[in-house]
């Protein structure tokens, strides 16, 4: 038995994929034992699988600074003893890690960095489609002698070990996040009101809304106020019981967030929300067709994409990418997809 070290510690939307390709490690290689290296908010990911082992890491606190990577290297040494490191990070600290393991072998992710800027700029964009990052993550594995195969991946739900539905579904349920780390990513509020207007008056839905944080739940708890079949799940329930929501989903509608990489790792059709951003960069929900993509082609808007991240100001100063997406655009694609 060999036992790898797999690391990435953020954003949670790129920890969630890898879900994909460590599902596919561990059952391809159950003779080998891959220990994922994260925070530990996000372990939750990955529990129920025999061969993955999670090692959560507050990098805050306990593993903060130098001196805190140096204790981290020391643990993992004497606790794993692992045959290779794989980087699915490519960050400073993964990289002062790898650095301090040594001589253990470590395998690193390509990010594609100069892609991506040629995608993004402003001007003369290269328009073109760059590799998936679960391929990116794959490739990693295939330097260390581990080849996977994720074009036959057919897992309909990669998250185990859920508890159960916390609230019993009656109806056909809709998911509604609309909330995402940036404002390039965000759909105006206004409109998401809107389409919960729109949905919520047609009585065999359920819709259920999903956001985190002080300004997201009070956020939805006014977009569910006075409705009796819309319910904010925000603050109400554990990260488990909130995938065993996002499970139990006939369809999500999203923007660009961590919400739709869980909706599309649980097998749930997916109705994502683009602006600043583009499934081209390679952050496209997991095994989700394109047909259920909400987005301002960029024939009409050739400034778009202008971010990988959605962190970048509107050149345009309107936000014309999220402003031009109509309530009826997802309302369309909904009704399409429950019918």
């Amino acid at each position: 038995m060999k036992t790898f070290i797999v690391m990435r510690f953020s954003a949670m939307g790129d920890v969630i994929l890898m879900l994909p390709v460590l599902a596919d490690a561990s059952s391809r290689y159950p003779q080998h034992r891959f220990i994922v290296v994260t925070r530990p908010k996000f372990t939750t990911f990955f529990a129920g699988y025999p061969n993955i082992e999670c090692f959560p890491v507050d990098l805050l606190n306990e593993y903060k600074g130098i001196g805190g990577l140096w204790k981290l290297t020391r643990t993992l040494k004497k606790k794993y003893s692992p045959s290779a490191i794989l980087d699915l990070h490519q960050h400073l600290r993964t990289g002062i890690l790898k650095l301090f393991l040594k001589p253990i072998p470590s395998f690193t992710l390509d990010k594609g960095r100069a892609a991506k800027k040629a995608l993004t700029r402003k001007d003369n964009k290269a328009l073109l489609r760059l590799p998936h990052v679960t391929l990116r993550y794959a490739d990693v594995f295939l330097k260390a002698g581990l080849p996977l195969d994720l074009e036959n991946n057919t897992t309909q739900n990669f998250f185990k070990d859920l508890d159960p539905i916390p609230l019993k579904k009656t109806k056909q349920r809709i998911g509604i996040a609309p909330f995402a780390t940036h404002k390039g990513k965000i759909l105006p509020f206004e409109k998401i009101e809107a389409l919960v207007q729109e949905l919520s008056s047609l009585q065999h839905f359920e819709i259920l809304l999903f956001g985190g944080g002080k300004k997201e739940e009070d956020l939805l708890q006014q977009l569910a106020q006075n409705k009796e079949n819309v319910i904010s799940t925000a603050g109400n329930y554990t990260l488990n019981q909130e995938l065993s929501l996002i499970s139990s989903l006939n369809v999500m509608i999203c923007m660009d967030s961590s919400n739709m990489h869980m909706a599309a790792m649980a097998g749930v059709p997916t109705v994502s929300i683009w602006g600043a951003t583009h499934s081209y960069a390679g952050f496209g929900p997991y095994n989700q067709s394109e047909d259920s993509f909400i987005q301002i082609p960029t024939s009409e808007l050739t400034c778009r994409p202008c971010s990988v991240y959605g962190n970048t100001l509107c050149h345009r100063g309107d936000y014309a990418c999220l402003e031009r997406i109509t309530v009826r655009m997802i309302s369309e694609k909904v009704e399409r997809i429950l019918a």
